[in-house]
């Protein structure tokens, strides 16, 4: 009787791990782990060299958003002036990213990430000159020239986001999509928790002399990506006029809206809550909520890493399993009594965020073809943007209503999420 060859590499590994393996020559294992360990390699070195420039994009937003309200007062600016400086960048994503996810289509993919990566370190160099003191402004002056400056490092993130998400569908084989997406999805949470931690660690030496930093990262993210990103053309070879299926695709962007508002609905009231429901001073309770969103931030980026060394599919139950495991962590965010049980109750939140968000990413991208992917991705970014603008504006709003109000509304917002997720995925042809 002639044997079965095994297919691939994977059933290879299994068929010389199951129990008959043990009696056979243990060099044929070693050769099969390395084997395995080669091929995770040649996958996952061109998804870090294309998600660098996401990297540090995000490690820039992070250290500007918890750096800028202290710094911005040294030299006389009101705390409307900064949430003017930080809201605007943040919501110029929104309508540009579609417009870039058109570009996307049009343009080389590299050319456009290339091009993005200067104009991100418009804002970072800008306020590294202001608030190092080597530009002698007015008041008046230095806020206008760090609102335009923080606008070109969102207009342009926006392409960032968007040409980097197009990039990965286009190198990444359909049964690895999820895991591309996951990448990406870890490249963000990682970078925000970076740009904390270089937020900590510069304060000693001053503000400025971090921004100085973020900007030789991002000459340094350039030169690798100039060397090593993937030259694939957009469009792949089909016409770029080619329109989005929005009867394929609808769900995704909605369950994407539902699932960052959600989450954005819980992040600003955390410290609320400790000082409101456990009885925590200001001082504690800002650096207590600090500590709790770091862990939380980890636990997204770490569950992504998970999905992305993974050959994950698009499934229901994975839909389900963390759409459940947010609902589970809501509810023990509302019965917290203790600050070790609402920092897990936010790890669970932000682990089963960080498994649901690639899974959207992926079955977006595998449900429409190749001469798409730009404009989905930019519309996906703009819905993301629109959930983490609008969910801190709704779950501070229904904080003064009540301080377990916003976990409801998060809640509802996940089961409307759920039944969403029913709807049968119809990969597309490539």
């Amino acid at each position: 009787m002639i044997q079965q060859r095994p297919r691939n590499l994977s059933e290879t590994l299994y068929a010389r791990t199951s129990l008959h393996c043990f009696r056979t020559d243990p060099a044929i294992l070693y050769g099969s782990a390395r084997n395995l360990g080669n091929q995770l390699r040649r996958k996952s070195i061109p998804q870090l060299v294309i998600v660098l420039g996401v990297f540090i994009y995000a490690a820039s937003n992070a250290f500007l958003t918890g750096g800028l309200g202290v710094a911005a007062r040294d030299i006389g600016m009101s705390e409307f002036q900064v949430g003017i400086i930080l809201g605007l960048g943040a919501l110029l994503v929104i309508p540009t990213a579609p417009v870039w996810g058109t570009i996307a289509e049009e343009v080389n993919r590299r050319t456009l990430i290339l091009i993005s990566l200067p104009m991100v370190a418009v804002g970072p160099l800008a306020m590294a000159l202001v608030f190092s003191n080597m530009m002698t402004l007015t008041v008046t002056s230095a806020f206008w020239m760090l609102v335009v400056a923080r606008s070109i490092k969102g207009i342009f993130g926006g392409a960032l986001l968007t040409t980097t998400q197009a990039l990965i569908a286009d190198t990444t084989a359909t049964d690895w999509r999820v895991s591309g997406m996951g990448a990406m999805g870890a490249s963000v949470t990682a970078g925000a928790l970076f740009g904390s931690i270089l937020l900590w660690s510069a304060a000693g030496c001053g503000i400025a002399f971090g921004f100085f930093l973020l900007v030789l990262g991002v000459i340094i993210a350039f030169a690798i990506s100039y060397v090593c990103l993937p030259n694939v053309h957009a469009a792949a070879g089909r016409k770029s006029t080619e329109p989005v299926p929005v009867r394929n695709v609808w769900h995704f962007f909605l369950m994407t809206f539902l699932g960052f508002t959600s989450y954005a609905m819980i992040v600003p009231t955390i410290g609320l809550r400790l000082v409101d429901g456990l009885n925590l001073s200001s001082t504690d309770a800002i650096a207590t909520a600090g500590l709790i969103l770091a862990l939380t931030t980890f636990a997204l980026t770490i569950s992504q890493l998970i999905i992305s060394a993974c050959r994950t599919s698009v499934s229901v139950s994975l839909f389900w399993g963390s759409g459940l495991g947010v609902l589970i962590g809501l509810i023990a965010l509302f019965a917290a009594e203790r600050v070790l049980s609402t920092a897990i109750a936010m790890l669970i939140i932000g682990g089963s965020l960080g498994c649901l968000v690639p899974c959207l990413m992926g079955g977006l991208s595998l449900s429409v073809g190749p001469g798409v992917q730009g404009k989905v991705a930019g519309l996906n970014i703009a819905f993301r943007g629109l959930g983490l603008a609008v969910g801190p504006i709704i779950g501070t709003w229904l904080y003064r209503i009540d301080m377990n109000a916003p976990l409801i509304a998060a809640a509802i917002a996940m089961l409307l999420l759920l039944p969403t997720s029913l709807r049968k995925f119809q990969p597309a042809l490539s």
